[in-house]
């Protein structure tokens, strides 16, 4: 599932931007401008936020194997039991 984090947002990026050439060169009109571009722009957010929602899932799993490395130490010194290697 972690995979399909990182893929859909290039995908859907890639899809505004198609849509985005293909709009400005197929319509001419003011409508261009003001109704179909914010409406691309809903999607290319969306897929910034994918980016950035996938980053941070990265940076929670490894703060998870970072603190648990840290309680392990913690808790051999607090025993005295050797570190074990994970």
């Amino acid at each position: 599932m972690i995979l399909l984090g990182w893929v859909w947002p290039p995908v859907l990026l890639g899809l505004v931007v198609w849509m985005f050439v293909q709009a400005h060169e197929h319509l001419r009109s003011r409508t261009r401008v003001w109704l179909l571009f914010p409406v691309l722009g809903v999607p290319a957010l969306a897929a910034l936020g994918g980016v950035h929602g996938a980053i941070l899932i990265e940076d929670e799993s490894d703060a998870a194997v970072a603190s648990r490395a840290i309680l392990d130490a913690v808790e051999s010194v607090r025993t005295g039991a050797p570190l074990a290697d994970s």
